[in-house]
Order: structure tokens, then C-alpha cells, then sequence
């Protein structure tokens, strides 16, 4: 049997990961001990996915009227865009490392800055993201 190069076997392993968890296997769990999460600090990532962090911090009402579409309804239970950024006492990790999460969050600040209502970007949203899996359970 021939050798595959590690290049490619890499590749394979990920979109071997991708396709049995979805987009939501891009996601990693960190170990809590004892029950309780650890405060998490958004200073400590990059200033890109902090300044998302901010954004759903400051528009909580808008976040949980949008729903995801990394695969976090079904493996995590979130509700909305909110719930992959924040949760009740603090920060949610998940969207440290969640692609889909930050490029969502971005859409939507760019899309309320650009005078969009909620409707409109909701819409918006649906559109665009439906084609990387099922959505939150958004109302």
C-alpha cells in the first residue's frame, strides 16, 4: 500500500472531523474541574474575536433574535447567537474557536451598522448561513 504524504492525511483527518460533527466539531471543550467554568477573559484572544465578544455583550437583545448555524442547537443546546458568545454570569467559550459564530457576528454588527433592523438581518442571515447546517431554534 502506497504511503500518503502528512499533508494530505491532515486534510483527510479534518474534513473526516468536519463531516462526522459538522461545523460544530471546530469547537474544543477545556476541562473546568470541580463543576464551575473558570471567568474567561476576552482580553486574551485575538482583538477580532474579542471585539465580537463586545458586540453581542452590547446588543444582547438583537444577538438572541439570530440563530447559528455552526451545529451548536444540537450538540451544545444554544437558542441563539447570543448563547455561543455568552452565558448567565459571564462568557461562553465556545466561540473562542467557532468560525461560524465570529463570521455570523460580524455579518451582523456590519449589517446594523449599515442601518438594518432585525428583520432584515435575521433574513440576511438565513439566507447566507443555511447552507452550513441546521439552525439555532430561534424564535
Amino acid at each position: 500500500m502506497d504511503r500518503v504524504p502528512a499533508g494530505r492525511l491532515a486534510i483527510i483527518a479534518a474534513a473526516s472531523i468536519l463531516l462526522a460533527g459538522g461545523v460544530g466539531a471546530w469547537t474544543i471543550s477545556r476541562p473546568t474541574g470541580g463543576g464551575q467554568a473558570p471567568a474567561m477573559d476576552i482580553g486574551s484572544l485575538s482583538p477580532e474575536v474579542a471585539a465580537h465578544y463586545r458586540f453581542v455583550e452590547k446588543e444582547p437583545d438583537l444577538a438572541v433574535r439570530i440563530p447559528c448555524y455552526c451545529g451548536c442547537g444540537s450538540s451544545l443546546g444554544h437558542q441563539n447567537l447570543k448563547d455561543c458568545f455568552l452565558k448567565k454570569g459571564g462568557y461562553s467559550d465556545h466561540a473562542t474557536t467557532c468560525l461560524i459564530c465570529n463570521r455570523i457576528a460580524a455579518d451582523v454588527e456590519r449589517l446594523l451598522a449599515g442601518g438594518g433592523d432585525a428583520a432584515t438581518i435575521r433574513a440576511w442571515v438565513d439566507q447566507e448561513y443555511s447552507q452550513f447546517g441546521p439552525p439555532t431554534h430561534t424564535p
